[in-house]
């Protein structure tokens, strides 16, 4: 649901712009220097968040909540290095 919007809005922008901005993402490393601009205040837990979108003044939020960890295993199992551990997904809305 959140790509699905996010492709939405991004469709909306000039071919241009997005080519631009495909180059720098393109670009980024794990050393990538990272400079806050901005901070949005959330009212809610967020776990550990995997996506997010703001749509008008709405900000989405998908995140997980791990439960149980995983645990590394003796030996890997079906190219798995550990187990699946426990979590529960949400998706939650800030206005």
């Amino acid at each position: 649901m959140v790509f699905t919007m996010a492709a939405v809005a991004a469709a909306a922008v000039p071919a241009d712009t997005r080519a631009v901005l495909a180059e720098r993402v393109v670009k980024l490393t794990r050393d990538s220097f990272w400079k806050p601009v901005a901070s949005v205040p959330i009212k809610f837990t967020t776990y550990h968040p995997q996506g997010m979108v703001k749509i008008g003044e709405t900000l989405f939020v998908s995140s997980v909540e791990i439960q149980v960890r995983t645990k590394r295993l003796v030996e890997p199992l079906d190219r798995y290095d550990r187990d699946t551990g426990r979590a529960s997904v949400t998706c939650s809305r800030s206005i």
